[in-house]
């Protein structure tokens, strides 16, 4: 009896491994318009970046100089009887106008972040979903659930800013306490865990935050809200696909690692490209179908419109 329940669950998550596959070769329109919106944002926030980190890594410098100049070295700072300088340069008006501008470069790199996502990642994730379900028997969409772009675009916004807002805050909190850890003597972790507590963090936000995408209710705050339920009651069910897309990630990165072609710059790029962005896509396919497959929501409001149906008939 076991062994046939084992069965079947793996009969369920190769048949899902195989029809994301499919999807991907029978609608290549939407798997290159994916790969295309991915590559946009990747390579626009990238410029952002670029641009905006050098003003930030000049004012960092300056800080840093500053400190060293009002302390007489920064070694200084970690000493009890010198520890009272901190709260001098504190109100040092250089410093308070140094952080000041810091804070204000890394908000608009977020800013940015946040913008470049909704924009991008909403085609990304609309595609994705096409090819996923496009002449697809295993995953349809009935018309009923079928949103408009402007829809899903509303929806993919309000639905991303929770989590991205998560994000930021919790990277925020581990790079404060990654930093405090390194300065100051009695700490409460290690520094390098901290790196680990940011990537587990992120992890669980856009656990949920991927979930929610995969929901096409016409209202954001029931995808939202569906997106924690159904990933904590259906964890069981979900965890095998991720498990498996953690394992094909890890053979991606190994693929990059291989020597001959990190000796290759510009093969190691385009293969890189291939095979990252391809993952991205197959990736969004497998979470959606899982997440459909264990939450059948469109056979309910089916059989609701039957039952009416045969009131008025009768």
């Amino acid at each position: 009896m076991g062994g046939n329940i084992l069965e079947q669950r793996l009969k369920f998550y190769v048949n899902i491994i195989q029809d994301s596959g499919m999807s991907i070769l029978k609608n290549p329109v939407y798997f290159f318009l994916t790969i295309l919106f991915d590559f946009l944002f990747v390579f626009i926030f990238a410029m952002i970046y670029s641009y905006i980190a050098v003003f930030i890594l000049n004012k960092i410098i300056s800080l840093f100089q500053l400190l060293g100049t009002e302390t007489g070295g920064l070694t200084n700072i970690l000493t009890p009887e010198d520890a009272t300088k901190l709260s001098v340069i504190a109100n040092n008006p250089e410093f308070v106008e140094l952080f000041g501008s810091i804070m204000k470069d890394v908000f608009i790199m977020m800013l940015a972040f946040l913008i470049c996502f909704i924009i991008f990642q909403v085609f990304a994730w609309r595609f994705s979903i096409k090819a996923a379900t496009k002449n697809n028997k295993l995953t349809p969409i009935e018309p009923e659930y079928e949103l408009t772009l402007l829809q899903y675009w509303k929806n993919f916004a309000l639905q991303s800013l929770p989590f991205l807002i998560l994000t930021f805050g919790w990277s925020f909190f581990c790079l404060r306490s990654y930093i405090l850890s390194k300065l100051s003597p009695a700490v409460l972790l290690p520094a390098p865990l901290w790196k680990y507590f940011l990537v587990l963090g992120l992890i669980i936000i856009w656990y949920f935050g991927n979930i929610s995408f995969c929901f096409l209710k016409r209202k954001s705050f029931k995808n939202f809200v569906n997106s924690f339920i159904i990933g904590i009651k259906k964890f069981p069910q979900i965890i095998p696909s991720i498990i498996f897309l953690g394992v094909l990630a890890l053979v991606i990165e190994l693929v990059l690692r291989i020597p001959l072609l990190v000796q290759s710059v510009t093969g190691f790029f385009i293969i890189g490209v291939i095979l990252v962005f391809s993952y991205l896509v197959f990736a969004r396919i497998v979470i959606f179908k899982t997440v459909q497959l264990v939450f059948p929501k469109h056979k309910k409001p089916r059989m609701r419109a039957r039952i009416k149906s045969v009131k008025k008939k009768s």
